[in-house]
Parts: C-alpha cells; structure tokens; sequence
C-alpha cells in the first residue's frame, strides 16, 4: 500500500481578519508529504458579504479554495480526507472519494480496522488503537463508495496512522496564518 497517495485538505478562517486559507497535503503509504499546497489568504470585500450572504462562506471553502487546491495538485490520490462535511461537495470535481471524518463518542469497535455501517452515507471505524471509533462520512448514499471508502481506509491503516496528517496539515495552517499577511479590505 505504499503507492496509495492520500490527500488531506482543509480549509480556515481567522474570524478577527474575516479571512479564509486553505491547504492540501498529498502523502504517501507511511504518510510522508509527497505534496502541500496552499492558498493565500482570502478576504471578501464587503460588497461579497452582503451579495453572496449566507452562501459566501461555502462558497469560498469549496468552489474558490478546495476546488483550486486539488485541481492544482500534480499527483493522483486515491482518496481526499477532510474534516469539513461542507468539502464534501468537492466529491464532483475529483476522481476518488471524498471523505469526512469526524470524531464520535462511541465506544471503541474493537481491533484497528474493525467497522459498523451507520447509515446510508457513513460508517464507524476503528482507525486507532487510541480512544473510539472515527465516523466517516461519504458525499452519498452509495454502496459502492462506501465500500471503497472502507478498503481505501483499510488498507491506509496498515501501514499508517490515517488521522495524524491531518492534524500536521492543522498545524501547517496555522503557521501559514502567522507568517502570511492577510490582503487589504480597502477595495469594498
């Protein structure tokens, strides 16, 4: 499984600047980087705010920031993880699955690997040893790609911790935050 490359992508906004970044990280098999790339960071005008209302912030996150970032990206993942059910729409723009994964209360499944349907578009997993099982959810109710998304994972885990980059890629973002200044508003 070494040759399975894994995107992880993420989008934020600092509510004090009103401004949005994101950032994909490809690795490969034992989760090494492969690739990163990110935006700069977006400030919407005022004028956006108010034209585009409550479908701004959706907006920017998938159509302008994750859609550019996976378009851009020079490999060919067989998965894209993410931890925003709104990147979840992206599933239209990529060959492979996209999935959410979220954090549950549930009590541990068992062995690393181990898995129970949820419902429809999701399921549970055991993609640790550590703690209870992660949800992950599907863009769609479909039996195949959650069977896929559920041989992607399990193969994932074999040889890595398919959670981890994710927090790598948090912490990169929020370097990025710090060392990138945020463009001016003055053009409302």
């Amino acid at each position: 499984m070494a040759d399975q490359l894994i995107a992880y992508l993420m989008t934020a906004t600092d509510e004090a600047r009103g401004a949005y970044i994101g950032a994909v990280m490809v690795t490969d098999g034992r989760g090494l980087p492969t690739e990163f790339r990110h935006t700069e960071p977006i400030l919407p005008t005022r004028i956006q705010k108010v034209l585009y209302g409550q479908a701004l912030d959706p907006y920017l996150r998938t159509d302008v920031i994750g859609s550019c970032l996976l378009r851009d990206l020079q490999s060919q993942p067989g998965a894209v993880l993410v931890r925003e059910e709104v990147l979840l729409a992206l599933e239209d723009q990529v060959p492979c699955p996209v999935l959410c994964l979220f954090a549950s209360n549930q009590e541990p499944l068992g062995a690393v690997g181990e898995w129970r349907e949820s419902d429809g578009r999701s399921f549970l997993m055991q993609l640790s040893e550590q703690g209870g099982p992660t949800r992950v959810r599907c863009a769609r109710e479909d039996p195949g790609l959650l069977s896929a998304a559920r041989d992607i994972l399990t193969a994932a885990i074999d040889e890595t911790d398919v959670l981890e980059p994710l927090d790598r890629l948090e912490e990169a973002v929020s370097i990025l935050w710090t060392e990138t200044p945020t463009p001016d508003s003055s053009s409302d």
